[in-house]
């Protein structure tokens, strides 16, 4: 189990019980009314703990997520990897109280309200985005990859059936657009989709992130997350160049994202300028960055659209 130090701040009365039951067994014997009364009158000068926070690793593909799995594994024993495979299935909810940390392809919609049905956990949520360009092209590039690797045939079949598409219809421009906006739930808006409030991505809906990094900021993101200094290695899904990756940077290909890709586009940028990184607490309150954010979003969208002359 994973503790931290008790505050009155940061005072959680399960999570104080939970690592402390001597005092639940205090409390059934009527001593004490409430865990918080033992921790005011006891606990504080005792320098008590108290069950950690769940982190909670939402793992966007092709933003380095696989570099900070690496390092979960190593600095902070008791997490879980690609938790998709089990987090919609009610039967394993009940490892969430007992995990350090979960990271899956999982979107914030979904984890923040999954969990609240099955634990009273406290949770922390952090995430990576990257150049929203340069994901598009990896994640194609990916698909493509996907083929040359073994365990392909473990695939769902909308996926090979994707690869085989792509695979087929060239690498021009026309074709790579024209894959882009038929397959647009795999590829477009994806960082959107993932760190969005809601099921449905909106400008300036996003969830209560402590921390969501740039790759220049895995560092101390994983310090946020562990509390402790990493030298960083990384460890990412490298593959061979399918095609040109120049041509994701060609002026029609470039004006063709900034319309179809808007949202992670805008969100990469208010990233970059810090907004969503909070260390110092364990959530960012949504009505602290909502109006902020859906100014800022608004105005982007708007230059977006001067630029595109529309």
């Amino acid at each position: 189990m994973r503790l931290e130090a008790v505050t009155d701040q940061n005072f959680c009365e399960d999570d104080y019980l939970i690592a402390n039951p001597d005092v639940r067994a205090a409390m059934e014997k009527g001593v004490f009314a409430s865990g918080r009364q033992h921790f005011q009158q006891h606990g504080y000068r005792e320098k008590r703990h108290q069950r950690a926070p769940l982190i909670f690793f939402v793992h966007v593909p092709k933003t380095a997520g696989s570099t900070v799995n690496s390092h979960l594994i190593e600095l902070l024993p008791g997490g879980s990897i690609h938790s998709e495979g089990w987090f919609y299935d009610d039967a394993n909810m009940h490892r969430l109280d007992a995990l350090s940390w979960v990271s899956g392809h999982i979107p914030y919609s979904a984890a923040s309200t999954r969990i609240p049905q099955f634990t009273n956990r406290r949770v922390e949520y952090f995430a990576c985005v990257r150049d929203p360009t340069d994901r598009v092209r990896s994640h194609y590039n990916w698909v493509i990859e996907i083929f040359h690797r073994s365990g392909y045939d473990s695939n769902l079949e909308v996926v090979k059936g994707m690869s085989e598409q792509i695979r087929n219809s060239g690498y021009s421009i026309p074709a790579i657009q024209a894959n882009l906006l038929e397959y647009r739930w795999h590829f477009l808006d994806i960082q959107a989709i993932y760190l969005a409030k809601d099921r449905e991505p909106v400008a300036g809906a996003f969830g209560s992130f402590k921390f969501v990094a740039t790759p220049d900021r895995l560092t101390e993101l994983l310090y946020t997350m562990t509390g402790k200094k990493v030298s960083l290695t990384r460890r990412e899904n490298k593959s061979s160049k399918h095609f040109d990756p120049q041509l994701f940077r060609e002026p029609e290909m470039e004006s063709f994202l900034r319309r179809h890709n808007a949202l992670d586009e805008q969100l990469f940028e208010f990233v970059r300028s810090g907004n969503l990184c909070n260390p110092t607490e364990t959530q960012i309150l949504p009505q602290r960055i909502s109006r902020p954010w859906k100014e800022r979003a608004r105005d982007m969208a708007l230059r977006t659209k001067r630029r595109l002359g529309a």
